[in-house]
């Protein structure tokens, strides 16, 4: 897939000012309400060319109250103007295995890998990677009900506010964090 054409709603703010504003949420590949779905062995490269409001905001790959979701074997890397995010996940029993995820922004904010709840899975064998010149986390949970395992991944981040893992899960195993920033955090 090469080119991908999205519908991006503009409002006119304030009414007959003829200044339009978009409202823009753009997503690369989302699956939604889905069940036992295998993600394997894609490229998928995300790159904007255009920047819409002040929100700005990108998803790479989402997979949205998607249970028993497996995403093994990818490369996504995506590229944002103010708030990208390389793969969102919420869903039960999801597993995340042997990919390299890169988020990175070129003015605010970067995250790799977002999980929202409620939920459960397990994140294993990765390289993840964010970086932005704001703030930057590699994996970013919400702690809504979520309950995540992270075994042996390599997990690099880099900016001025940097995150390696933000979660409060409690199975975090053999995890190698490099974090390059002003502050930085490696596990929350």
């Amino acid at each position: 897939l090469s080119l991908v054409s999205a519908y991006v709603p503009w409002v006119e703010e304030p009414e007959g000012s003829d200044n339009w504003v978009s409202q823009a949420v753009s997503e690369g590949i989302v699956v939604s309400y889905s069940r036992d779905i295998d993600f394997e062995d894609n490229i998928v490269v995300i790159n904007y060319n255009d920047v819409s409001g002040s929100y700005d905001t990108i998803y790479g790959v989402s997979f949205r109250n998607s249970d028993n979701a497996r995403i093994t074997g990818n490369i996504i890397s995506a590229m944002g103007h103010n708030y990208i995010y390389a793969l969102y996940v919420c869903g039960n029993e999801f597993g995340i295995y042997d990919n390299e995820i890169t988020a990175e922004s070129d003015i605010n904010y970067a995250c790799a890998i977002n999980v929202e709840g409620p939920g459960y899975g397990l994140i294993e064998y990765n390289n993840i990677h964010a970086k932005a010149p704001s703030s930057a986390y590699a994996v970013y949970s919400n702690n809504n009900e979520v309950t995540v395992s992270y075994v042996s991944n390599t997990i690099t981040a880099e900016g001025f506010f940097i995150f390696g893992i933000y979660d409060y899960s409690e199975e975090i195993i053999d995890n190698t964090i490099t974090l390059t920033g002003n502050y930085t955090v490696g596990i929350v």
